[in-house]
């Protein structure tokens, strides 16, 4: 597709990408200013490298279910930016779809519990009531804030100073390292919507619930489609030399 092409295919778009903005922005609970960085940010991403993305359409479904699905990993990568990769809890998958936002909000994005229950109190696919987000809330584990300090005002930690043990430790993240670039090497010959599926559940979290209505997916489907990809991506990995060991320390599971 030609430049002059893709600037016309967008412009013809420019509402469904304010509007998937929004919505992704109102669904996660983004500030003002938070909801303005991500709406630039998609929109650097559209136009960056000669609008290298949209320039990748192929024409294979519609143009707004193609641009859905490149906010959609927009928004795990502004997510990773500010974050870090972040999982959901164990008690809060088990607790069900609801404990998983519920997570997200009050351990991932340093929400309050007042800010937590209130957004998703408003949320048209929430059952419950305040008390009961609060109750529900209170089952879930919280996890200790993330803290930046200066390296230098860090005092020097005790450390294991055997030489096996530093071997060791520096072999398995050499290991770790491999694998992690072997995983994002066999998801990136995923198709977009594939890639966007595996990232949004195993790395950001998300029930299967979520990613289907964040990607306008049937959700019955989904369930075998990502059972699936997870299974096509294991033999990737054996053939890049990654061991069960290794396979298991990866985000996908």
């Amino acid at each position: 597709m030609e430049i002059a092409e893709a600037k016309a295919l967008l412009e013809r778009h420019v509402e469904v990408v304010a509007r998937y903005c929004a919505s992704i922005a109102r669904r996660h609970g983004l500030s003002g200013d938070d909801a303005d960085t991500f709406r630039s940010r998609v929109h650097v991403h559209l136009l960056e490298g000669e609008m290298a993305v949209v320039r990748r359409y192929r024409g294979r479904g519609a143009f707004a279910g193609y641009l859905r699905t490149v906010i959609a990993r927009c928004w795990l990568d502004f997510q990773n930016a500010r974050f870090g990769k972040w999982r959901v809890s164990a008690a809060a998958r088990r607790l069900g779809p609801t404990a998983e936002r519920l997570d997200r909000l009050l351990n991932r994005d340093q929400r309050t519990l007042d800010e937590a229950v209130a957004l998703l109190a408003a949320a048209e696919d929430i059952d419950l009531d305040e008390r009961g987000l609060r109750e529900l809330a209170a089952r879930i584990p919280r996890r200790a804030k993330r803290t930046f300090v200066k390296l230098d005002a860090v005092a020097p930690l005790a450390s294991d100073d055997r030489p096996d043990a530093r071997v060791e430790e520096a072999e398995r993240e050499a290991r770790r390292r491999r694998a992690n670039g072997a995983l994002e090497a066999a998801i990136s010959e995923l198709e977009t919507e594939d890639q966007a599926v595996i990232r949004l559940h195993y790395w950001e979290g998300m029930s299967i619930a979520d990613v289907a209505r964040v990607l306008g997916l049937d959700q019955k489907p989904l369930y075998r489609r990502l059972e699936r990809l997870r299974k096509a991506l294991h033999p990737k990995l054996v053939e890049a030399g990654i061991g069960a060991d290794d396979v298991r320390e990866l985000s996908l599971p």
